[in-house]
């Protein structure tokens, strides 16, 4: 053989290995992401009448909002598996994210149901949009029980507290963040406190 044709061979032998690499990185990557998938028992029924007694809440009636409550199974089934899962610490659970949504569910507790909600750039709850400015959202839901700067989070916050308000703290929270008070909002975290308690 020349030249030319050990070349080519050696193209198309490299060509092999890489397709073979990357076909077995895929098919690895997408199985951790099915092994993750693990379903835990339904809800007990005490936690499912907490289900309940929110949906009667005047805020419910929000697409965004009917996913608390939710199983890992009920959301998977509903809008397919997350494009990313990504363990929470602080809550003890997982973080399903769904790309398309721009929008993650926080699955915390033992019963394994969606708790909480981060909504990022182009999701909507409730009227508002992430992106929308503090004086656009303030227009909509109206006065908020904080608005200021926040160490905590390194820049501007905005808080609503929805539901039962006990001790300083509503049953169910929007804290809204943006870099500085004037710029668009960047997140939307819900976060349904009773069962951070």
């Amino acid at each position: 053989m020349d030249k030319r044709k050990y070349i080519i061979l050696g193209v198309v032998i490299v060509f092999f290995v890489v397709l073979t690499a990357a076909s077995f990185y895929f098919t690895n990557e997408k199985r951790d992401v099915e092994d993750s998938l693990v379903f835990e028992e339904e809800p007990t029924e005490e936690r499912m009448a907490e289900i309940e007694a929110m949906k009667d809440k005047e805020f419910y009636e929000d697409d965004v909002l009917e996913n608390l409550g939710k199983t890992k199974k009920k959301l998977v089934e509903e809008y397919g598996e997350p494009d990313e899962i990504m363990t929470v610490d602080a809550a003890g659970g997982e973080k399903f994210y769904y790309k398309d949504k721009n929008l993650s569910f926080i699955f915390a507790g033992e019963e394994g149901v969606v708790n909480n909600l981060y909504l990022y750039p182009g999701a909507e709850i409730l009227g508002i949009k992430v992106g929308m400015t503090f004086n656009e959202i303030e227009g909509i839901l109206g006065e908020p029980k904080f608005r200021g700067p926040s160490d905590m989070y390194e820049g501007y916050i905005m808080a609503y507290f929805l539901g039962d308000v006990s001790e300083a703290l509503g049953e169910l929270e929007l804290w809204i963040k943006a870099e500085y008070e004037n710029y668009p909002s960047e997140r939307i975290e819900v976060l349904w406190k009773k069962f951070w308690e």
